[in-house]
């Protein structure tokens, strides 16, 4: 990394407010400097304005003036340190900022100021010497933590790298850099385990792993890569079969201890792991949370819940249970939903397993003439008609009772509503299917979408973001959106209960904060004196 591009990252000390220069420029302030003279709050906030400006000289030349009149304030030399770094006059930073520490002892940012100061000064142990003294304050933030972590891994001290990672993460830094960073560690372990033919370890080291660090196996691309190339080496060197033909030579007796490890193997091979991993001894646990999920919602199917009980029966050795329970999964979700959950896959061998693929395997892959005149379809072109649209036949009766044609009933599956609540929305008008889907997915009703679409007929996703962001009324989030580019600001100038029209006095005169607003209006209120 260049110095120009981590001379960025500097962060200053924020200035103390100053009544009469609300915001503050230059020109108010230097205003103010020669009606008064150098007050140190006045070249405290003009040597800030300056360093983000870009204008380092300035900048440094504002503090050092602050500092004659103000010598002990902390803030004012890690600031100079700032403007020094940003010069990469490194000595002299390195100098400020031991000054800074002097005055105040628990300062965090000046040590972390300070060990990147050392590093622009060449001396690594006492950037390291630095990270770990702010890493021993009272109080002390994740952030020294996850630098020091860096460092020690720019060093190769990649052991002891992951121990400050995990140290910022347990206190609170969920950044999707440092998630990543653990994500990979975590995936190293497990292919460690992998490689030496421990492949249960190596699935719990890596489910653990998922469920900890907020799914980086998902986010971080390098891990993903990896692990998908794992499971294509798994399935070329026919690792499922191997494990299955082992598996159909064991005695009936001894086959329920052995499924946990054939069904590990099983979700590897379709990819579905390491987000499908239970524990042997979690397996109850987990029966218990998704049936009280469905007992919970009684009224509604839950299919998704049907699914991980159904995972957890291939888990435990119960195939009979688990092929009602995903088939009942699968007849409940729209193909976009259960494909990516390899559920046919997942049927196809469980009834190879059980030796039952012949008589049954219709059910789940095809159906004959005779499944579509039991459900109805007696008539040979409705048949054909229906037959052709890739619906189960239950499915494609559904929406026949519901009034739709088999194309229709086709498109409308896009809007991932049942088919009575397709028919139902349009009826009311709304004849794009995959705007429903989307309209539903906002959490809309029919009444609500027809109200915003009046407004907001071109910007579906900005109507879903204004409901999310708390506007009730299309007009009144229209009225907003004249002013600020995305709901959520306008939310957070509504939080600091600001009206439409003065919100847009203050981002006139180019304040984009609300809550700095909302303290320069109380510097400006005259006080109960």
């Amino acid at each position: 990394m260049s110095q120009e591009t981590e001379s960025k990252t500097f962060e200053l000390c924020p200035p103390p407010l100053i009544r009469e220069a609300v915001p503050p420029t230059i020109r108010v302030l230097t205003a103010l400097l020669s009606e008064r003279g150098d007050e140190s709050d006045l070249l405290f906030s003009l040597g800030c304005v300056y360093l983000r400006r870009g204008d380092y000289l300035e900048g440094v030349d504002a503090f050092l003036r602050a500092l004659k009149t103000d010598p002990e304030n902390p803030a004012l030399h890690c600031n100079l340190a700032v403007g020094y770094m940003q010069l990469e006059r490194w000595d002299e930073a390195s100098a400020s900022l031991k000054r800074t520490i002097l005055i105040d002892p628990s300062f965090e940012l000046a040590f972390i100021h300070l060990a990147k100061a050392e590093l622009g000064r060449g001396d690594r142990e006492s950037a390291f010497a630095a990270y770990h003294s702010a890493t021993e304050l009272e109080g002390q933030s994740p952030r020294p933590y996850f630098l020091l972590g860096d460092l020690l891994l720019e060093d190769g001290r990649a052991l002891e790298a992951r121990e400050r990672y995990q140290e910022a993460f347990q206190r609170g830094a969920r950044s999707p850099e440092l998630t990543n960073r653990l994500g990979a560690f975590i995936f190293e372990d497990g292919l460690a385990c992998y490689q030496r033919g421990e492949f249960e370890e190596a699935q719990r080291i890596w489910g653990e792993g998922f469920l900890e660090y907020e799914r980086a196996f998902v986010s971080n691309q390098e891990v993903s890569k990896n692990m998908h190339e794992l499971v294509l080496g798994f399935n070329e060197e026919k690792g499922l079969e191997e494990a299955q033909a082992k598996f159909q030579e064991l005695k009936p007796a001894e086959r329920e201890d052995a499924a946990y490890d054939l069904a590990l193997r099983l979700f590897f091979s379709l990819g579905r792991m390491p987000d499908l991993y239970v524990s042997r001894e979690n397996t109850e646990q987990e029966f218990a949370r998704w049936y009280a999920e469905i007992e919970k919602e009684e009224d509604s199917i839950l299919p998704f819940a049907h699914y991980r009980i159904g995972v957890l029966l291939v888990f435990t050795a119960q195939f009979d249970e688990a092929i009602s329970k995903l088939s009942f999964a699968r007849d409940h979700l729209p193909i976009s939903k259960h494909r990516p959950l390899k559920i046919d896959p997942t049927l196809r061998f469980l009834k190879d397993l059980l030796g039952t693929t012949d008589e049954e395997d219709v059910e789940v892959l095809t159906f004959t003439k005779t499944d579509w005149s039991s459900v109805g379809f007696t008539d040979p072109f409705q048949y054909q008609a229906w037959s052709a649209t890739g619906l189960k036949p239950q499915r494609a009766l559904r929406w026949k009772q519901a009034g739709f044609s088999p194309k229709a009933a086709q498109l409308w599956q896009k809007s991932e509503a049942e088919p009575e609540v397709a028919r139902v929305w349009q009826d009311a008008g709304f004849d794009d299917p995959d705007k429903v889907r989307r309209w539903l997915r906002g959490g809309f009703d029919i009444a609500a979408a027809q109200k915003w679409q009046t407004e907001f007929s071109e910007r579906l996703e900005i109507a879903i973001q204004c409901r999310q962001a708390g506007f009730e009324e299309p007009e009144e989030a229209a009225a907003w959106l004249e002013v600020f580019m995305f709901p959520w600001e306008a939310e957070a100038w509504k939080a600091q209960n600001f009206a439409l029209d003065e919100a847009r006095v203050w981002v006139e005169q180019g304040v984009k904060d609300p809550f700095l607003a909302r303290q320069y209006q109380t510097l400006k209120e005259p006080s109960s004196d």
